[in-house]
């Protein structure tokens, strides 16, 4: 998929789509309108980056995404689906600082965006930070309130919630 010159292949990321009868998103489109396809290959940019980890992740190829996302980081550095989605990533790696740290950063820039402060908890959780856990599912709970879309979250939030108190307790 990625070519020497750190290129994409547009044409495996266009086969994904074609071939389950999708559209793809809109920043693959709009980097065909714009030509920025040359031979088959896009010049990554942070458009092209962050589609290629969104494809990566996709295909479960956590470390090449990581790749993507730093890259994207380097030009942009609070972009902000780039620190969400590295977040996700190193979580998923088991890079619980980083993860951590990528979180911190985005909550600086979007502080009421409740879903940080869950993925926040869920890193302390893993880490066994009991306290820190429960503090951050609280803020969670409050921050996402009645929203629907958050339900499941919050159930889940306050199952683990009770969990770290137990823990933190014993």
């Amino acid at each position: 998929m990625i070519g020497e010159d750190n290129s994409i292949d547009f044409l495996e990321i266009w086969d994904d789509y074609s071939s389950e009868e999708k559209t793809p998103p809109k920043p693959v489109r709009r980097i065909l309108k714009k030509r920025e396809v040359r031979d088959g290959m896009i010049r990554p940019g942070v458009k092209g980056n962050l589609v290629a980890a969104q494809t990566l992740i996709k295909k479960e190829r956590y470390k090449e995404a990581l790749i993507r996302l730093e890259r994207v980081l380097t030009e942009d550095p609070d972009q902000r689906e780039a620190l969400f989605r590295s977040a996700l990533v190193r979580k998923h790696l088991g890079m619980l600082d980083e993860a951590l740290r990528a979180l911190n950063r985005l909550i600086e820039l979007e502080p009421d965006f409740a879903g940080l402060r869950y993925e926040r908890g869920a890193c302390h959780f893993e880490m066994k930070n009991w306290d820190q856990a429960m503090e951050e599912f609280e803020v969670y709970v409050h921050l996402a309130g009645d929203n629907p879309d958050e339900k499941r979250f919050v159930k889940k939030a306050l199952k683990l919630h009770a969990e770290a108190r137990k823990k933190y307790s014993s």
